[in-house]
């Protein structure tokens, strides 16, 4: 039952604004953009978008494990 929810409410979930960015599609990314947050947001948030976008993957190195180390987590109680 839980799963069968999850498919119905994601008919109707809208699409993310950063991955309609990533695919080019800005105009649809302004327009929920534009639904969410308002129009004053939508140029921020589109810079902040490509920013992201075009920083991806540049840490090619990291690992799974660095999430565990400090500062990520909140550390061992002693």
């Amino acid at each position: 039952m839980p799963g069968f929810l999850l498919a119905l409410g994601m008919q109707f979930t809208v699409e993310s604004p950063r991955w309609l960015c990533r695919v080019g599609d800005m105009k649809d990314a302004q327009t929920i953009i534009r639904n969410l947050w308002g129009d004053s947001e939508v140029d921020k948030a589109i810079e902040e978008f490509q920013s992201i976008i075009s920083n991806d993957g540049t840490d090619v190195n990291s690992r799974w494990m660095q999430l565990l180390e400090e500062p990520h987590s909140r550390g061992c109680i002693k």
